[in-house]
């Protein structure tokens, strides 16, 4: 058997996961740009030149026909022979920066386990007689908060917003805007279709892990149902639980639900301290983030829990102010919940490069003092905050070459959603001052 995971193009997601767009689309991997969806009936090298658009659908469509099609078929050869593919160079350029890869973190976790399944696709054209064991749920885009650097495709509160104020909207932003309330109108929201929820306990047997997305799943009633289901018929002792939340609500007794399962990872997506995280994540409440923290430190042991912050251009300059709050809030707290920090990998206006290199240094000199604090020294993620430090760190001294449209789009984009919050950007980061003056 060939190392398929010494190839650098090689992945092994293809094969195992599904992912899923809460219209009932379906994505090759989360990571993959510029790909709407999977077209029906066509090989992936024909998708790139056919422009008749007719996806498959998970709301009418069985997973049996979709997961053994010509495209995926062809995707996973084209990973087997360790071709180039366009739509995967967010990994690609991850991997030559050196930032852990969507691509080689799942090669990391399985591939010594599910290599025979790469090699029964080599030898059966690309085809596969397992089902995907990894599940991504994006049931709705329901979701209670409209995040500066999402988008309305997976987010109701943007794609509301959007829609009322579309005359104030960029260019990009209308696109986007179009796409998401045509996709809406056209779909609906997967969680609605009798036939998908049918087809999760039809595979059921297949599946080891679920990961929860939105929107915001602790909005989605159709997410708890599932999981309670999953737990009368006896799986979740079974099946791993990977969950992203905005930390804006959640209940007890969901709590006690994710507890049965047999372990679970959780993300807390928190990217600044109060009133910077109320701006990047409006409309958030900072005093409901922190007891909702409390309440999801309750998740026991067996749950991988963190703080998945992302560093954009707004808060490139003020890591050190979050840090500072978690360094205070975590000890005073006993929080089994450790800090991650992660750099935005698009869109691309809003890559902290934007922000000139000497501002980013000097950031650079506050974030290596916690280096020495207590988050880094005697609490038990000490090893893991250094390791997330060193590569914020990293990303903060990055010389890479941009282009002057992004910042451009930057700029336009966040006085467009100024006009339309009635907020004004340097009242949260004056210290971006040299962005918006000159404008």
């Amino acid at each position: 058997m060939e190392d398929y995971d010494k190839k650098e193009k090689f992945c092994i997601v293809p094969f195992i996961l599904l992912n899923t767009r809460p219209n009932g689309t379906i994505k090759p991997c989360s990571e993959v740009q510029n790909m709407d969806s999977i077209h029906k009936d066509k090989t992936y090298q024909e998708m790139l030149t056919n422009d008749k658009k007719t996806y498959w659908n998970l709301q009418h469509d069985d997973l049996k026909e979709i997961w053994n099609s010509r495209f995926y078929k062809d995707f996973r050869l084209k990973k087997i022979n360790n071709e180039y593919i366009s739509h995967c160079e967010t990994c690609y350029y991850q991997d030559k920066i050196g930032i852990p890869s969507k691509r080689k973190q799942y090669i990391e976790r399985f591939y010594e386990k599910y290599k025979h399944i790469v090699e029964y696709a080599k030898n059966n054209n690309g085809e596969l007689n397992t089902f995907p064991i990894w599940w991504e749920f994006r049931l709705s885009s329901l979701c209670n908060l409209g995040c500066r650097f999402c988008i309305p495709q997976t987010s109701s509160f943007l794609r509301e917003e959007f829609n009322k104020n579309f005359d104030y909207l960029t260019d990009f932003s209308k696109r986007d805007a179009v796409s998401s309330m045509k996709l809406y109108q056209n779909h609906g929201y997967l969680s609605q279709s009798e036939f998908f929820i049918n087809q999760i306990f039809k595979y059921l047997e297949n599946i080891e892990y679920i990961e929860l997305h939105g929107g915001e799943p602790t909005l989605e009633p159709k997410v708890w149902e599932i999981l309670e289901k999953i737990d009368h018929l006896g799986y979740s002792s079974r099946i791993h639980i990977n969950m992203f939340s905005n930390c804006m609500q959640i209940k007890e007794e969901q709590i006690k639900l994710l507890n049965k399962f047999k372990s679970g990872k959780l993300g807390l997506s928190i990217d600044a301290y109060r009133e910077e995280n109320h701006y990047i994540r409006y409309p958030s409440k900072w005093d409901k983030i922190e007891n909702n923290l409390l309440k999801f430190n309750k998740l026991d042991k067996k749950w991988d829990k963190r703080i998945a912050s992302v560093i954009v251009a707004y808060n490139t300059l003020s890591v050190h102010k979050l840090l500072d709050w978690y360094n205070n809030f975590a000890k005073e707290h006993d929080l089994d919940i450790w800090m991650n920090l992660n750099v935005i990998k698009h869109p691309f206006h809003f890559k902290p490069q934007i922000i000139p290199l000497e501002y980013r240094l000097k950031e650079v000199e506050k974030v290596e003092k916690f280096l020495n604090s207590w988050m880094c020294t005697e609490s038990k993620f000490s090893e893991i905050h250094k390791k997330e430090i060193g590569n914020i760190i990293k990303s903060l001294k990055s010389e890479e070459k941009i282009d002057e449209k992004w910042i451009e789009n930057f700029v336009k984009y966040t006085l467009s959603l100024d006009k339309i919050r009635k907020q004004n950007v340097l009242d949260y980061f004056p210290h971006l001052d040299f962005l918006f003056t000159k404008k």
